[in-house]
């Protein structure tokens, strides 16, 4: 048993579920602009997949783990359902600005070799392929994912990693810079520039 792996799950498990209620409560009640993210939910909801599919657990532990995902994920349905309309328009401005960020930390990232802004656009890109999967049917947005396509595009290769979840033509490559270093006959890129937030 990996007593670190499963902690970890336990945590964002309870991270999941509290982002659920959280967004219960918001939706349900007013709540003063920025005071929230819509899309903190689906952001939990990918992590926790990562760390299922990645985490070195048992059978037992992962079956035990995968239960309270779904029923997490369950909970999120049910509020997607109850608050539709209202609650898919806050996904939708959460998307575009989740879109303009992974813009930003994919040029960090391919720029100043900036490693931890890599990894943060790796998670975002997930988080955009799940948003663009819950509102691709009630919204024209053929020209946001082609704008993601083109980041996609652009960004430094590494290894190519389809997700499961994304716009209908997926995404070739997670093209995020995953190593930066004094290689013999490569460039060294010298001290890491911080990145700014963007949502």
């Amino acid at each position: 048993m990996d007593t670190h792996s499963a902690d970890l799950l336990k945590d964002q498990l309870i991270l999941f579920r509290q982002s659920v209620s959280e967004a219960a409560k918001n939706l349900s009640g007013p709540s003063g602009p920025g005071s929230w993210h819509a899309g903190a939910p689906f952001a939990e909801k990918c992590r926790i997949r990562n760390l299922l599919h990645s985490s070195p657990l048992s059978p037992e532990e992962k079956t035990l783990f995968l239960q309270e995902y779904h029923r997490s994920v369950e909970e999120l349905d049910t509020l997607l359902d109850k608050y539709g309309q209202v609650y898919r328009d806050l996904l939708l401005v959460e998307l575009g600005n989740q879109v303009h960020a992974y813009h930003a930390e994919t040029c960090l990232s391919s720029h100043w070799c900036d490693n931890a802004c890599a990894r943060r656009g790796r998670e975002r890109r997930e988080l955009i392929g799940e948003l663009l999967e819950h509102l691709s049917s009630h919204y024209p947005l053929s020209a946001l994912e082609a704008l993601v396509a083109t980041i996609d595009d652009n960004a430094v290769l590494d290894e190519a990693v389809t997700p499961d979840h994304g716009s209908s033509e997926g995404f070739r490559s997670q093209g995020l810079l995953t190593g930066c270093g004094p290689e013999p006959d490569a460039y060294y890129c010298g001290e890491t520039k911080p990145s700014a937030r963007h949502v």
